[in-house]
């Protein structure tokens, strides 16, 4: 009977944004320790590919991703197993300090969808 990890939160900043729905992080762990350079995926946002036929919509949907939050931007994060990956790699929800929910924004304003 395995247990269910539950999702952690930590503060973090933003260090780069890769794409639409990927990003660099240095997350806040606690005690003076912190996880440099991390990427991660957002939790159910799907941007378009920055190649091919998508390009334009994945540029856009980074741009926009870049505009909610900047370099530096402190944020909150939740973590959770991405259970498709084999790799283990962690989604995140993440929450700018003013309570915006940036998965959510990105979804109704950003051109995700794509393959």
């Amino acid at each position: 009977n395995a247990m269910i990890a539950p999702p952690y939160t930590y503060r973090a900043e933003v260090r780069r944004i890769v794409d639409g729905d990927t990003l660099v992080l240095d997350i806040d762990l606690g005690l003076s320790i912190w996880a440099k350079n991390q990427v991660m995926r957002l939790l159910n946002v799907h941007a378009p590919e920055m190649v091919g036929s998508d390009k334009l919509a994945g540029m856009q949907a980074k741009t926009a991703l870049a505009d909610k939050l900047p370099v530096g931007i402190p944020v909150v994060i939740t973590t959770h197993k991405d259970k498709n990956d084999k790799y283990g790699r962690l989604l995140v929800e993440i929450y700018t300090l003013d309570g915006t929910d940036v998965n959510d924004w990105m979804r109704k304003n950003a051109p995700i969808g794509g393959k």
